[in-house]
């Protein structure tokens, strides 16, 4: 629809995406919006995209502070400059060195020093961080403002964009070149791909009907397509809200709600209903009847069925983290997720991570890389084709494997992905926020260096410690 997005197309030609279409679940899951969802390559620093919403970012207060980089929070920045064209980083003053991030197109961005470097750059270098260098030739020096961390949050205050897709091949979506060509009733000058989830940044009117906006200015009639309606779910922050000292967490995974039964038998009747995404206490001693399993409350209002929850199952701290080190704990049998400070838990919340024919690999890991914005897609000639536009908080711990924020589906607790782990919007963001290495504001991607290590992520099943695959940061040259 654009040339920013024929540009993305062909730096995304070969990549493999996350995920695919859910599996059946013994649990009943909510009729949200369900749509393939990726499970990327090694993300290439030019996938990150550059499109911003067109509001101002809503930056609510979280109880985890964002991991800084000591050595830049103790000098000021020489001056503010503005990027005219995205800017790839670089961990030394020449092309040739390796990829460091990206800074978005029109993101202000501070200068700690002005270096020596490669003649290449007519401009001049300057360094823009930890172990990170930029070309100065595509940007200016500007008053402000002060660079804003990305992705902005779009007037949902859930996601960056609003997200919509094509209802199917029987309904074709029309696209105009802007809404004055619409209004002036102008020939569409194409329609929306099929398989293909597309951001928008904004909705407007147009001859009295409601239009979305893509960054190049072409729109769409919303009724035309099936918008995406983002998870509202939030974890649990534990700093506020501690895990209980008797009994176990659970999450209601069951759609629209599980049955509070009276006693543990597949015929008791229910005596209350428990609201889905919502937590209990249970006891730890499950009651097996007919092949099915129930937890008793906590509570001793009654009992609810194993399948309909997502139970909290601890295990060992990491061995080597600092006390205040931030690092993350996800558990696959159960489906949750837990951010730790040292040997401390401090939130937690549901996943859907890989299913059992596209698992999530177990192992202990570093965060390679974190993009604020990337596009997800399949490889040419997959059956199952899909094209993901602007998935927001996405953090690569192996390879093609990440965390990240997922709009299409609202089944958190029941495995969905094709090896990713999503993440509600919400929880993507303080998940994002809380883990190095550190995005700078206003940079739109950030790789881990020997100067700024990622922090730890673990992913396991039961108590069962899986292998330790941490690495020496990856060298990604230009070249």
């Amino acid at each position: 629809m654009s040339t920013l997005r024929a540009l993305v197309y062909l730096a995304l030609c070969g990549l493999c995406a996350c995920d695919a279409e859910p599996e059946d679940e013994p649990t009943q899951a909510p009729p949200a919006p369900v749509q393939s969802e990726p499970e990327t390559a090694p993300p290439d620093p030019a996938r990150a995209s550059n499109r911003q919403p067109d509001h101002q970012p809503d930056s609510p207060s979280e109880a985890l502070e964002q991991p800084t980089d000591d050595a830049q929070d103790e000098e000021a920045p020489i001056e503010l400059r503005r990027a005219e064209r995205s800017s790839m980083l670089y961990d030394a003053p020449a092309f040739s060195a390796a990829f460091r991030g990206k800074i978005a197109r029109g993101s202000t961005f501070h200068v700690f020093e002005h270096v020596e470097g490669d003649a290449e750059c007519k401009a001049g270098w300057g360094r823009v961080g930890v172990a990170a260098f930029a070309c100065l030739g595509r940007s200016a020096v500007v008053p402000g403002p002060s660079p804003s961390p990305l992705p902005h949050i779009g007037s949902n205050g859930l996601t960056p964009f609003h997200y919509a897709k094509r209802r199917g091949a029987e309904h074709p979506a029309p696209v105009w070149r802007s809404r004055t060509a619409l209004r002036r009733g102008d020939d569409p000058v194409g329609e929306l791909e099929l398989d293909h989830d597309y951001a928008f940044v904004a909705m407007r009117w147009a001859n009295r009907e409601r239009v979305l906006v893509d960054d190049t200015r072409r729109v769409v009639k919303a009724a035309d397509v099936r918008r995406f309606k983002p998870s509202a779910l939030e974890g649990r922050d534990l700093l506020n809200d501690p895990l209980p000292s008797e009994g176990t967490l659970a999450w209601v995974v069951r759609w629209p709600h599980a049955a509070r039964l009276s006693s543990a038998h597949p015929d008791a009747k229910p005596s209350g209903r428990l609201a889905f995404q919502t937590t209990v206490v249970v006891d730890d001693a499950p009651t097996r009847k007919r092949s099915l399993s129930f937890y008793p409350l906590h509570d001793g209002t009654g009992w609810v069925e194993a399948k309909a929850i997502r139970r909290y199952i601890p295990a060992e701290p990491l061995a080597d983290v600092g006390p205040s080190d931030v690092w993350v704990d996800v558990e696959v049998s159960q489906q949750t997720l837990t951010l730790f400070r040292g040997t401390t838990p401090i939130f937690h919340t549901v996943i859907s991570s890989g299913t059992g024919t596209n698992p999530t690999p177990l192992g202990i890991y570093r965060m390679e890389s974190k993009l604020a914005l990337t596009d997800m897609r399949s490889k040419p000639g997959d059956d199952d084709a899909y094209h993901v536009e602007a998935v927001p908080w996405a953090m690569y711990f192996d390879g093609r494997f990440a965390l990240h924020g997922a709009y299409w589906h609202n089944r958190f607790g029941n495995r969905v992905s094709h090896g990713c782990i999503n993440l509600s919007p919400k929880d993507a963001k303080r998940v994002f926020e809380a883990l190095a290495p550190t995005l700078p504001d206003g940079w739109i991607s950030v790789y881990e260096h020997e100067h700024a290590l990622g922090s730890l992520v673990r992913v396991r099943k039961g108590t069962q410690a899986p292998p330790d695959r941490r690495h020496e940061p990856r060298r990604r040259n230009a070249d």
